[in-house]
């Protein structure tokens, strides 16, 4: 493995951490998850985590099976 192939390997880690640094900020405790968007140059073009709809209760409960609301947007391009 070249120097430069192993720089773009230690990118990968770090995307995946921010990726799993951001799914902790989720408020549901089931599924967290957490996404990092790079370019081809390495750089952050967005990050995120899911969450509950802006609409949904605020209630110690979200989060548990049965309160739910099921919501699934597809971003795909």
């Amino acid at each position: 493995m070249n120097r430069k192939e192993s720089k773009l390997y230690h990118m990968d880690e770090y995307f995946m951490g921010v990726a799993s640094l951001s799914a902790m900020r989720s408020k549901d405790p089931n599924t967290q998850v957490g996404a990092c968007i790079v370019s081809n140059d390495n750089k952050i073009l967005s990050m995120g985590y899911n969450g509950f709809p802006q609409a949904a209760p605020t209630t110690s409960s979200r989060g548990a099976k049965g309160i739910r609301i099921p919501t699934t947007i597809n971003i795909s391009t």
